[in-house]
């Protein structure tokens, strides 16, 4: 503590020191010569990702260098987006944002995944060729074994295997298909219940996706033998009605640990 470590003791619930905090946030960067070029290229990263009804995939985003303006195109993973409006943290459109400006941006393809980085493209069109490139990319990288791992399995299989998939097919196996407000929120949630060890009980996550439980999720849920499990999300019209002529079970919550509790139990 001390040193060349700024240390500022605060109180998120009483609000003390949050002030000075960031005054000293500002002040280090000051003295480290910590700048960014507003006319660089846009570059930036995404902070969290959502469906909102009415508006369809959205994100906040940090830009990290550049200025972002409405009627961008940027590229992000296998998605893209041309800005058709930001709005800040106050809830205001805003038509730029320079460098350290978070925004929350419409327009994307597709829901993007938190902690991904974006950039500036001339176009629609170079924005849309490089997600279907990296779409590609990521699905040619899927399930190709070299020629070591095939013989690497060979030599693992036989009686072990036989044991494992005994061992499976005696196991009872509970499915669910989550639903969550935002990807981090489902990224989290997906990690926990996997965390989760059980030696008669195999939990197979068929799906997770973000936004509101659908009827197409019960009928998905009904066919394979799952339960809807719902993480700080509302129901469509008529899901729970759906839901109890096709005997699906359908479980909400907002609470995180009550959720993983749920599962377990």
């Amino acid at each position: 503590m001390g040193g060349e470590i700024v240390t500022v003791p605060i109180s998120a619930i009483k609000g003390e020191n949050v002030d000075e905090l960031l005054d000293m946030i500002l002040l280090q960067a000051e003295l480290m010569e910590l700048k960014a070029n507003p006319s660089a290229n846009t570059e930036g990263v995404v902070v969290e990702a959502r469906m909102e009804v009415g508006r369809g995939p959205t994100a906040t985003v940090i830009v990290q260098k550049g200025t972002l303006k409405v009627g961008d195109c940027i590229h992000c993973g296998s998605v893209y987006c041309k800005v058709k409006a930001m709005i800040d943290d106050q809830g205001n459109q805003v038509k730029s944002a320079p460098p350290s400006t978070p925004v929350n941006l419409l327009g994307w393809s597709d829901i993007p995944d938190a902690g991904a980085s974006f950039r500036r493209v001339k176009n629609e069109r170079e924005a849309r060729k490089l997600a279907e490139e990296s779409t590609i990319a990521a699905r040619s990288g899927v399930g190709e074994p070299s020629a070591d791992d095939g013989e690497q399995e060979s030599e693992s299989s036989g009686v072990d295997a036989l044991f494992a998939a005994i061992s499976k097919s005696k196991a009872t196996t509970y499915k669910v298909i989550l639903k969550a407000d935002v990807i981090g929120s489902l990224e989290a949630l997906q990690g926990s219940l996997e965390m989760i060890e059980s030696e008669k009980v195999l939990l197979e996550i068929l799906q997770g996706d973000v936004g509101q439980v659908t009827k197409n999720d019960i009928k998905m849920a009904k066919t394979s033998g799952a339960d809807v499990i719902g993480f700080n999300v509302k129901l469509e019209n008529g899901v729970m009605g759906e839901a109890k002529h096709l005997g699906v079970q359908v479980f909400q919550n907002s609470i995180i640990y009550e959720i993983i509790d749920l599962i377990k139990d």
